[in-house]
């Protein structure tokens, strides 16, 4: 297992601990972000591994679309939950948008710089 994925992990740990002293639509709007930030994270950290060992030349442009993915993922989710009428009332959205934001910039950042490192170890290797 990575930093990156462990790194992500006690994130997820820190979100529950703080979801857990608010009330329940905070509560689910915070878990809700926090997942699906790190899942899709971890997701995006996982493809740019996945191109810096098969395709190093389209690297950045793996982190590039990695990150529009996480804004519309944001997006859409935060409008989602606001505007449709039974998520309204069972998620808080801008709580949402916080816990994802926090917990998608752990994997972006960790996973880009875990990533250098190994891929500038693979230069020196070579």
């Amino acid at each position: 297992m990575s930093k990156t994925s462990l790194i992500t992990l006690l994130g997820l740990a820190v979100a529950i601990v703080i979801a857990m002293e608010q009330e329940p639509a905070q509560r689910a709007g915070i878990l809700a972000g926090a997942v699906l930030g790190a899942g899709i994270g971890l997701l995006g950290f996982a493809w740019l591994r996945h191109s810096l060992e098969y395709r190093p030349a389209r690297a950045f442009n793996t982190l590039v679309l990695g990150f529009l993915i996480h804004l519309g993922a944001l997006l859409v989710g935060t409008l989602a939950l606001h505007y449709a009428p039974l998520a309204k009332e069972l998620f808080d959205a801008r709580v949402f948008a916080v816990g994802y934001a926090c917990l998608a910039f752990i994997p972006v950042v960790f996973g880009a710089l875990e990533s250098v490192r190994i891929a500038s170890q693979d230069r020196t290797a070579a």
